[in-house]
């Protein structure tokens, strides 16, 4: 990647100081740019400052009027940080000086190979199927008075894009799976792209994961993996994984490509796909399920 260019990018749209919860706010990016990542910072202003992870309920990245990725401020957290605490929420200051800042990573940093790490790069120009570019943020609570949200992009030349082609991309999806009983099968899980991680939150009314069967065709990829061993076996690998069982908190963290290379994730496309998270007592509500998978955009 060449010399990249640190720039502001336009003010938000829709969300001002005195904005009530519910409020969602546009940033346009600007296109013909390829994206490293994008800094969201939240300058609270006040004397008992908000938190970000708090403050800022849906993320959503959009190429056009498709959204590839969608998480809270709290589930990117989560995923940044899974990678290394170095990547997650970075707090400057404290009191009404304080500036928090939340990272959207599209060259993910944290490979060791360096070409893995650079072609997560979004290459954003109409030959590459954008039209527009835009994060949208919802409150999750009132805008204080004093506040502001601030955004930035580390930004380089566009690749040529060949003519037909689309570039890979990682996207991020959501999914609610109905929890009850000591154990669910889950079959729902779409059959398409390459999977890299799905975290698992722990069931939304009662109970949490204690370990998790997943198979693709039949094939066994985790058998009876138990919470503990898989914090182990990631945190040997470099990893921050999940470690809480509190209700409805991220409880298990399963990761594909763990070993590094892009290459190691999960080829899923036409795949019958089968997920059992187990609990450690009769569970009811709902795990919710964190996807990232690599593919072209939706």
């Amino acid at each position: 990647m060449a010399t990249k260019q640190k720039i502001l990018l336009p003010a938000i749209q829709g969300i001002v100081p005195g904005s009530p919860v519910g409020t969602v706010g546009t940033i346009n990016c600007p296109i013909n740019y390829r994206y490293a990542n994008i800094q969201l910072v939240y300058v609270d202003g006040g004397s008992s400052p908000n938190d970000i992870l708090a403050m800022f309920d849906d993320i959503l990245v959009f190429r056009g009027v498709k959204v590839q990725r969608t998480h809270t401020a709290s589930e990117l957290d989560h995923l940044n940080n899974l990678n290394g605490s170095q990547y997650a929420r970075q707090q400057v200051n404290t009191g009404a000086n304080m500036r928090q800042s939340l990272m959207i990573h599209f060259l993910e940093p944290w490979r060791k190979d360096k070409v893995d790490s650079d072609a997560g790069a979004w290459v954003v120009t109409p030959a590459n199927g954008f039209k527009t570019f835009q994060i949208t943020i919802k409150l999750a609570t009132a805008m204080p008075s004093t506040a502001s949200i601030i955004a930035y992009a580390w930004v380089d030349a566009p690749l040529n894009i060949p003519a037909g082609k689309s570039q890979g991309i990682k996207k991020v999806y959501r999914q609610n799976i109905p929890a009850s009983g000591t154990s669910v099968d889950v079959v729902t899980l779409d059959e398409s792209d390459f999977y890299q991680t799905i975290c698992l939150k722990n069931p939304s009314g009662a109970g949490y994961i204690t370990k998790v069967n997943f198979k693709r065709n039949g094939d066994t990829f985790f058998e009876n993996v138990v919470r503990e061993d898989n914090i182990a076996h990631l945190v040997n690998l470099n990893m921050n994984p999940a470690t809480s069982t509190t209700t409805g908190a991220f409880g298990f963290d399963m990761v594909f490509d763990a070993d590094d290379p892009t290459n190691s994730a999960l080829q899923a496309q036409g795949q019958a796909l089968w997920l059992q998270p187990v609990f450690n007592t009769a569970a009811n509500g709902n795990v919710i399920a964190l996807i990232e998978r690599v593919g072209t955009a939706d």
